[in-house]
C-alpha cells in the first residue's frame, strides 16, 4: 500500500494513515543506531517453473486487475484491493480470489484502511482521502489532504495518513470526516505502522523512524537509521522496517528504540507483513518473497515474479500483489520448506 518511486523502470506506489488541523510540537528523544548488524545465515529457495505452473508453497494465482496496490481486510474478513492502474477498488472472495464487487475510486488509488464500517482510500492522483460505503460503493466523504497520501492506517479510533511530500502525518476523525491533528515529522514520508498508544512513520530520506504518541498527537521519539526506511510490520516485541534502497530489513525494539538485527533481503524489499508466526517481505526487483523467522532471524526465499509489492495475511494464506502486472499470488505458509 504505497505510492511511487522509480525502481528499475517500474513506478512503485504506497498507502498511508493520518490527520491534522494544527501542527503539534513536543520535546523529542533521539536515539542514534549503530550500523553493526547481525546477518541471517540460512536460506532456502522455492522456484516456480513457468513452463509447468505453480510449485511448492505457491498454491494459486488470480488476475485481479491492472496494478493491484494496497490490500486490506474488512471486519468480516473479506479482502479489498485498490487497483492503481484502473482506478477501482475490488472486493475479493478470501477462499478463491474471485471478484465480488468493484467500485470506481478516482485517480490512482493505493492506500486503503477499514474503520467504522467504511473503506478509506488514499488517492494519489488527487491528493485526497475517500471514505466509501463497502456495501454500495457510495462515496460518503472526500477529504482534501494537500499532498499525496502515501500510506493510510487505522489506529486508536482514527485514520492516519502519511503525506509523502508534506512531511506531516494527518489524523482524521471518522465521526466528523475532518482532519483533527497535523503532526510535523519532516522529510519525505513513506509507510505507517501502529503499536499500542503509538503510530510509527518512516521518514525515508531523513533516515528516521518516528514515533507519534496517539494520546498527545506529538512526536515522542526519533530513531536514526543508517539507511532509508520505507515500510513496517509488527510482531510481539518487535517492529520490522524494510529499506528498499539498502536491500535490508531491520528488526527494532520499539520499547528500547534500538535495532537488534539487520537482515539482508532480496533486491528492493517493500511492504512486509506478519503472518503465521513469521515476517514476509516482498522483493520487488528480483521477485523473491522472503520469510523471516522471528525466533532466529533466519530467512527462507520463495521465487515469485518481478514487481511484487505488498504481502498481507488473508485467512491461512499470505497474499502477495504484483504491482507491475495484474496478479495476486497465494502462498500457503504450511508448505514453505
Amino acid at each position: 500500500m504505497k505510492p511511487g518511486w522509480l525502481v528499475g523502470g517500474l513506478v512503485v506506489v504506497a498507502a498511508a494513515c493520518g490527520g491534522g488541523d494544527e501542527p503539534a510540537t513536543a520535546a523529542t528523544t533521539t536515539s542514534t543506531i549503530a550500523t553493526t548488524t547481525t546477518r541471517a545465515a540460512t536460506t532456502t529457495t522455492t522456484t516456480i517453473d513457468p513452463t509447468v505452473g505453480l510449485d511448492g508453497s505457491v498454491v494459486g494465482v488470480v488476475d485481479v486487475g491492472i496494478r493491484p496496490c494496497a490490500l486490506e481486510l474488512d471486519s468480516d474478513g473479506f479482502p479489498w484491493v485498490t487497483m492503481y492502474g484502473s482506478a477501482v477498488v475490488v472486493k475479493l472472495d478470501p477462499a478463491t480470489g474471485d471478484s465480488l464487487a468493484s467500485y470506481p475510486t478516482g485517480a490512482t488509488p493505493c492506500g486503503i484502511a477499514f474503520l467504522d464500517g467504511s473503506l478509506w482510500i488514499g488517492q494519489l492522483g488527487s491528493g485526497t482521502l475517500v471514505r466509501m460505503d463497502p456495501a454500495t460503493g457510495e462515496v460518503l466523504a472526500e477529504i482534501a489532504l494537500g499532498a499525496d497520501p502515501w500510506d493510510v492506517q487505522p489506529a486508536d479510533g482514527s485514520i492516519w495518513v502519511a503525506r509523502r511530500s508534506g512531511g506531516t502525518v494527518l489524523r482524521v476523525d471518522p465521526a466528523t470526516n475532518e482532519v483533527i491533528a497535523e503532526i510535523e515529522v519532516g522529510g519525505t514520508l513513506s509507510g505507517l505502522a501502529s503499536t499500542p498508544g503509538a503510530v510509527w512513520v518512516a521518514s525515508e530520506f531523513a533516515r528516521e523512524v518516528v514515533r507519534i504518541d496517539t494520546t498527545t498527537n506529538q512526536v515522542a521519539t526519533v530513531i536514526e537509521l543508517p539507511v532509508a526506511p520505507v515500510w513496517f510490520a509488527t510482531t510481539d516485541g518487535a517492529l520490522w522496517v524494510s529499506s528498499a534502497s539498502a536491500g535490508e530489513v531491520w528488526r527494532t525494539d520499539p520499547a528500547g528504540n534500538q535495532i537488534v538485527a539487520g537482515i539482508e533481503i532480496a533486491d528492493v524489499p517493500l511492504d512486509l507483513a506478519a503472518a503465521g508466526g513469521y515476517v514476509w517481505v516482498p522483493g520487488q526487483q528480483d521477485g523473491i518473497l522472503t520469510r523471516i523467522d522471528p525466533a532466529t532471524n533466519e530467512k527462507t526465499e520463495i521465487q515469485l515474479v518481478t514487481g511484487i509489492f505488498v504481502a498481507e495475511p488473508v485467512g491461512d494464506m499470505v497474499w502477495v500483489t504484483d504491482f507491475s502486472g495484474t496478479d495476486i499470488y497465494f502462498v500457503d505458509p504450511s508448505l514453505v520448506e
